[in-house]
């Protein structure tokens, strides 16, 4: 020590005993687990719990049998002075241990916590709130499984009631529980559904009578319609001099195309027609148009004033406008002498060859009192003749193609030596191909005529 004016007057020394240090610094411990070690600066201990070790050994003295680099690297660093926290194993424990320097004496002195006092609190919680939450999520599943199965009871019995009425059932009565929410709004259009389904059945079922009905009675119309027309060939069995084949193919049920022949007086009368229209209306304008033919023809007229007695007859008070396009003819069986009469219908083939037409006249049925032109040829014999309608050339496949008058003339360049009915018999599979699957668009109607030399 020295006085005020710097002078030495003494030294006073204190001896502190190094076990009772060791004891009272070991005795702070901030976990219960926790303990204190103090080394100088060779590293000797001098405070540890361990009083064996005390000024005997130093922090490295384990490393020399059992190297670790974390505790060696821990006691240099508390050797120059540092301060800090370093997580170790120690004796095969985590811990955390916190060190620094005793001001200028060259010692350091470090806390060494165990990790499981420091988070055993923690980790403790950590368990407590993950059981908590897990016994809440399971009480909350039982919950909800509970108020759900007791809200889906009634939904489930809903969809038996209407599985029952899906297998036929109609008259099921579905549950009314009386509630108002969705599921009561379910209820409640399911109820709404059956109603109508019943009533769409029961009216369905009328439908389907009454078509069916209908559908009956086209039928027989149709039976009525096509036995208007002659269907027993060969038409004439007793003469060998006529070749005729002919055939009628509605596209609906009845159609509005015709043909018809007979012989009166070694005269042959024909016709094809196609009236306007297709359906009921047009074959009730074909029958009446078939029997004026044969009314007006039998009483041994031209073609051109059989045009004239039916347009006349037809265009009376035909307030539904309708009309009928007709080729009408009167063929001489001695001479061949054809007489006849184009009424705005389709050009005849002559010998695969369209037939020229000088006057084309006007359909039947549009004006009363018309003028129609007939034309004639003097002789018919060995020549094939083709009358059709436009289901024939005007057929469409189903990309809406046309048959076509080119596709006509090449199959009947070469058909003069077939007999009638194989001329038919082929233009008839050759449109079904050219259609292939197509609904038919119109009529179809074919006659085909040879007059032969006897």
């Amino acid at each position: 020590m020295t006085d005020k004016n710097g002078e030495y007057i003494g030294t006073i020394s204190v001896d502190i005993s190094l076990s009772w240090l060791s004891q009272t610094i070991s005795a702070v411990k901030p976990y219960p687990n926790s303990y204190s070690i103090m080394i100088g600066q060779g590293g000797t201990y001098f405070v540890h719990p361990d009083t064996t070790k005390l000024f005997y050994q130093t922090i490295f003295t384990e490393t020399l049998e059992n190297p670790d680099t974390a505790i060696t690297s821990l006691g240099h660093a508390m050797q120059r002075g540092e301060e800090g926290m370093r997580q170790l194993k120690i004796d095969g424990e985590e811990c955390f241990v916190f060190y620094k320097p005793l001001g200028n004496t060259g010692w350091s002195v470090a806390i060494v916590c165990p990790e499981s006092d420091i988070f055993g609190s923690f980790n403790r919680l950590r368990r407590a709130v993950t059981y908590a939450v897990l016994a809440g999520l399971l009480l909350m599943l039982i919950v909800c499984i509970r108020i759900i199965t007791r809200e889906l009871r009634p939904l489930k019995h809903l969809a038996s009631q209407a599985e029952t009425i899906a297998n036929g059932n109609f008259n099921e009565t579905l549950p009314d529980d009386g509630r108002s929410d969705e599921i009561g709004q379910l209820s409640h259009s399911f109820s709404n559904m059956q109603n109508s389904l019943v009533n769409y059945i029961s009216e369905l079922k009328q439908t389907t009578a009454q078509k069916a009905s209908i559908e009956n009675e086209l039928k027989v119309a149709s039976d009525i319609q096509m036995s208007m027309v002659p269907r027993i060939f060969p038409a004439f069995p007793n003469r060998k001099d006529i070749d005729l084949f002919a055939s009628m193919t509605p596209a609906k049920e009845v159609g509005g195309d015709l043909y018809d022949f007979f012989i009166q007086d070694e005269h042959l009368y024909f016709c094809v027609g196609d009236v306007s229209g297709k359906g009921v209306p047009a074959s009730l304008f074909m029958a009446v148009t078939r029997n004026l033919f044969r009314i007006v023809a039998q009483q041994g007229h031209t073609p051109a004033e059989i045009a004239t007695q039916i347009n006349n007859i037809l265009s009376h008070d035909n307030e539904q406008f309708m009309f009928v396009t007709m080729f009408i003819g009167c063929a001489d069986l001695k001479t061949g002498h054809l007489d006849y009469c184009n009424c705005g219908h389709n050009a005849p083939l002559i010998n695969g060859k369209f037939m020229q037409l000088k006057y084309t006249n006007k359909p039947l049925g549009i004006v009363e009192d018309g003028d129609f032109f007939g034309e004639s040829i003097d002789d018919i014999h060995d020549m094939q003749f083709l009358l059709y309608t436009d289901g024939l050339n005007e057929a469409e496949n189903l990309d809406h193609q046309l048959f076509g008058d080119d596709k006509l003339l090449e199959l009947m360049a070469d058909t003069q030596n077939l007999t009638s009915e194989e001329v038919i018999s082929m233009l008839q599979e050759t449109v079904a191909k050219h259609r292939n699957g197509a609904s038919p668009n119109d009529d179809l109607t074919l006659l085909c005529l040879k007059l032969l030399n006897q």
